[in-house]
């Protein structure tokens, strides 16, 4: 995890999250979230299938209010499947917006999501909140 000043937190996954690993991704995401809205870029090509009380406590615990919108690259279709399918629990759950699913995209490569990141900005995505 590293975040890129001014609205950017980069996520690159060396392989499944663990529960412990969720739990930080989680924290820190809330403790950027109190302070701003934000644009999440991870780094889905090395991620494998986590195990299904992870996306559980993602999906549970997440307050996707704080995004810009979710730009992942190198995902699988099993892996863009579990991130819609996170979104739509958090949806369910009332934890998360309607439009969502809207703000999460997936691209082949990272320059691909650096140019949707560009695009993203200069339509003017709002924040959330």
């Amino acid at each position: 995890l590293s975040f890129e000043p001014p609205d950017v937190l980069w996520i690159f996954y060396g392989g499944p999250l663990s529960l412990q690993e969720a739990v930080q991704v989680v924290g820190i995401h809330a403790q950027l979230g109190a302070s701003q809205s934000f644009f999440v870029v991870s780094d889905m090509k090395d991620l494998g299938m986590p195990e299904p009380e992870v996306g559980r406590y993602i999906s549970e615990h997440i307050d996707s209010s704080v995004l810009r919108a979710t730009i992942h690259f190198g995902a699988r279709l099993a892996q863009k499947a579990l991130a819609r399918g996170i979104v739509l629990a958090s949806q369910m759950s009332e934890r998360g917006g309607l439009d969502d699913l809207s703000r999460v995209h997936f691209v082949d490569t990272k320059d691909d999501a650096l140019e949707l990141l560009v695009r993203l900005r200069a339509n003017g995505v709002p924040p959330k909140r």
